[in-house]
């Protein structure tokens, strides 16, 4: 499991174990030296919008972005990254600046006035089984000061939104579950941010396509109307979701059927199963050494897990 002697485990570990347990076993082992795209992008984007919320200040994250910036495109110029490359993680950035700026004048302005801000980065550790203990963390846990009622919030930077699957999405469920003792069922505030799909033009300077994006980015947002709960625009959207018993006890039931079988593959490897799917071409780090762990690719592209590694800057990400 996640730490000690197979007692603790996280959403993450029941997430990719669910979507293939080759994935799940490989990621027990090795990390990939270079970090995927998307999980970059996501993991900034929490970041921002955490420090926003922490700090009750809609520019808290701004030297943090320009850091992590600068120093992705200085280490991507380092290891004489291809230009095509360069451009791409240039526009990413881009993109992503041009998405926190409307997110902090258009929707962190109103969240500031309307919610009191309890918790941010709220972990937690509970015991859900015999021998079982889920460990982690939510984003915030927020209070309206109109109606003092508690929120779970979780933020999201995505591609789409699938909004008829939240009903059946674990992580919402397990997270409710970990609070339960401590707050009660509260309900879960959804609130996503969709990825711009603009692309550069042929004859487009980087420079000229940023300055159209945040054009392009301002004009969509200029007829937003915020409301505490429930919304849905072009770049955002914001959902309330509820769990009840029987969402709460399938969760429950799934993730210790999980347990079990993970337990079984950590004592016998040869258990573990390959789901073969899109998420193998565009989710999995570990295609490459999927079906036979080749040293020389494991040491090229992947740290051990369990060689002690001192303390680096943040790798560059292609």
């Amino acid at each position: 499991m996640a730490k000690g002697k197979g007692k603790f485990n996280t959403y993450s570990n029941y997430g990719t174990m669910a979507l293939c347990p080759r994935k799940w076993q490989l990621g027990r082992k090795y990390e990939p030296k270079i970090t995927a795209a998307a999980l970059a992008e996501g993991d900034l984007f929490h970041l921002l919008v955490a420090k926003m919320y922490a700090q009750n200040d809609p520019t808290a994250g701004k030297a943090v972005f320009e850091f992590t910036r600068d120093e992705y495109l200085k280490r991507l110029a380092l290891a004489k990254a291809p230009q095509e490359t360069v451009d791409k993680w240039s526009m990413k950035f881009a993109a992503l600046e041009a998405m926190i700026f409307a997110y902090a004048d258009k929707i962190f302005i109103h969240d500031s006035k309307r919610f009191k801000v309890l918790h941010t980065e709220k972990k937690f550790k509970v015991k859900i089984g015999p021998g079982l203990t889920l460990v982690g963390s939510v984003d915030g846990i927020w209070q309206d000061k109109s109606s003092g009622v508690r929120f779970i919030v979780e933020h999201k930077y995505k591609t789409g939104h699938e909004e008829e699957l939240i009903a059946l999405d674990l992580q919402v469920s397990l997270y409710t579950l970990a609070l339960l003792e401590e707050f009660g069922p509260l309900p879960t505030l959804y609130n996503v941010a969709l990825k711009p799909g603009n692309r550069q033009g042929v004859k487009e300077t980087p420079a000229d396509f940023i300055a159209r994006l945040k054009t392009v980015i301002t004009d969509e947002m200029a007829n937003f109307r915020w409301t505490p709960g429930d919304f849905r625009e072009k770049r955002f959207l914001r959902q309330t979701y509820s769990r009840g018993r029987a969402e709460l006890t399938a969760a429950l039931n799934q993730v210790r059927a999980q347990d079990k079988v993970m337990r079984g593959i950590q004592k016998d490897p040869g258990k573990v199963w390959r789901n073969v799917g899109d998420h193998c071409l565009y989710f999995c780090p570990f295609k490459s050494i999927c079906i036979e762990e080749d040293p020389l690719v494991v040491d090229r592209f992947f740290d051990r897990k369990d060689k002690p590694v001192a303390a680096v800057a943040p790798k560059p990400v292609v």
